[in-house]
């Protein structure tokens, strides 16, 4: 079964005020069994991103997650709801990201990694459908994320995996939005140096 991909998301990802990444709150719990495309990357063992199986040796994520980041230190945990155990784990064996995406903005965020193996897809392991390549959504339209990203603004990591249903924004109120967190993250950045060193 294929399940539709709307928003592509590397880390559970959802636009709210203050981050474009990594969140999921809001959300609740769901068994891999009704996300089967979610996986979870590990960076060293641990869980760093998510990302979602487009082939049978082939996961779609985030090009953040895969920047100056080596193939023999990723694996990839695939049909576990939990994020720190069960399933499977498959070594890289290759990845991709767009040559163009951009830091600063966050802009052409989009990754691949092939797998060092071909997965046999059940209950637990299957494939998202990719839109078409015109096929456009409208902003308000109800999406689903899942992941294992933060339960609260700088709070911990799912351990189980997580989805929350959000609405499509356009792209001008989206960069809006991001232009208003990198801001508010400079910031605070700055208050952090300026108060370490008062003390």
């Amino acid at each position: 079964m294929l399940y539709p991909l709307v928003v592509l998301i590397g880390a559970a990802s959802a636009w709210s005020l203050y981050s474009p990444t990594d969140r999921i709150i809001g959300g609740y719990s769901v068994e891999i069994e009704q996300r089967p495309f979610q996986v979870s990357i590990l960076l060293y063992g641990e869980h760093f991103c998510g990302g979602s199986i487009i082939r049978n040796n082939v996961i779609l994520t985030a090009a953040h997650c895969l920047v100056g980041v080596s193939k023999d230190y990723l694996k990839v945990r695939i049909g576990s709801t939990d994020r720190t155990s069960g399933g499977k784990l498959i070594a890289v064996r290759k990845t991709l990201y767009n040559e163009n995406y951009d830091d600063a903005t966050s802009g052409s965020d989009i990754g691949l990694i092939w797998l060092d193996e071909i997965l046999e897809f059940n209950d637990k392991v299957g494939m998202i459908s990719l839109p078409l390549q015109d096929e456009t959504f409208a902003a308000g339209l109800i999406t689903t994320v899942s992941g294992w990203g933060l339960l609260a603004f700088e709070g911990d990591l799912a351990d189980t995996l997580q989805e929350v249903q959000i609405p499509l924004v356009d792209h001008e109120k989206g960069f809006e939005k991001l232009a208003l967190y990198l801001f508010l993250r400079r910031k605070r950045n700055f208050e952090e140096k300026k108060f370490e060193q008062t003390t």
